[in-house]
This record gives structure tokens, C-alpha cells and sequence, in this order.
């Protein structure tokens, strides 16, 4: 693998920025790697690999409003309900990333006024559809998208590594 493209969906209104090469491991040697980007239209999430589009997919909620919007609101919910259905069934790592803090999905707000069951309801989703759920804080600079879009890069190459025999291999430890 000497290039990767990230695949960012078309409606992403400030995609993540992502480097231009990336430093891959394998067990103790690394290599850098070419990175591209380029835009799609997709189904299912906002971020993937075009390498690899079916193993890790990331969709982005910008904040926990509009995350808590999509759970709670009964209008959206059930087409939210549909997209993370597609989601797990279209990645087979799919990821929910959510720009905030985690005390922010607790806090009481007049956009969000039942916190509790809100995360309530982000549980079950995230255990109904199979999803790995990850906050990051906001990012509201260029600096803070290209931290983000680094993450979610060696995210989705970090699926695509062979595991050394030991070296990351939980369930071989005591």
C-alpha cells in the first residue's frame, strides 16, 4: 500500500482535513503513505476509504443537538433509525463520531431538555446497530479539522493492518 484515498461524502459541510501522507506500521517497520481525497455522493456515512469501503465507515454528527435532534425528535428518528440500520450494514467497523464533550450529553439545554434519556436512547442505538461510538472535541479551526481527519484516518487504516501475533492482541494477555 503505497497511497490511500479517504472518501468524504459530498453533503459534508466542513469536511475533515486530512495530511497528505501518513506513517503506516506494520509490527516494527513503517512507511509512509500517499494520501488523496476526493468527494462522493454516498448511502451510508460521510467518511470511508475507497481502498477498502466496505470495512470501516465513519458518520460525523457535528454536535450533540443535532445528534439529540436525531434521536428524539419523532420526525427524524425514524430516518435516523433507517441510516445507522444502513450504516452497520454497509461497514463492518461502523463508527458514530460525535463533536462534543461528554458532559455536554448530560447537560440540560433548551435544545436538549431530557439528557438522560437521550443518552439512553444513544445506548440503545449504538447497541441495536453494532456502532463504536467516539466524542472528539468540536472542531471549529482548520487545525482542529486536520487533528479530526488524522484520527479518523488512522481509524479507518488502523482496520485495514494485519495485527502482529502479540503485539495488540488483547486476548492473548493475562
Amino acid at each position: 500500500m503505497n497511497a490511500l484515498t479517504v472518501q468524504v461524502d459530498d453533503r459534508e459541510k466542513k469536511p475533515f482535513l486530512f495530511p497528505a501522507t501518513l506513517r503506516v506500521w506494520t509490527g516494527k517497520s513503517s512507511r509512509l503513505v500517499r494520501v488523496t481525497v476526493e468527494k462522493v455522493r454516498f448511502d451510508v456515512g460521510d467518511y470511508r476509504l475507497k481502498e477498502a469501503p466496505g470495512l470501516c465507515v465513519i458518520e460525523r454528527k457535528g454536535t450533540a443537538e443535532e445528534l439529540y435532534r436525531n434521536l428524539m425528535d419523532p420526525k427524524d428518528s425514524p430516518r435516523q433509525a433507517r441510516a445507522f440500520s444502513r450504516l452497520a450494514r454497509g461497514s463492518r467497523f461502523p463508527y458514530l463520531l460525535v463533536e462534543t464533550a461528554a458532559s455536554a450529553l448530560l447537560s440540560m439545554t433548551d435544545r436538549t431538555p431530557e439528557p438522560e434519556r437521550f443518552l439512553q436512547r444513544l445506548s440503545s442505538a449504538t447497541s441495536r446497530f453494532g456502532l463504536h461510538l467516539i466524542l472528539l472535541p468540536q472542531t471549529r479551526t482548520s487545525a482542529s479539522l486536520r487533528v479530526a481527519g488524522t484520527f479518523a484516518l488512522h481509524l479507518m487504516v488502523g482496520h485495514m493492518a494485519p495485527v502482529t501475533e502479540g503485539e495488540y492482541d488483547v486476548r492473548n494477555s493475562n
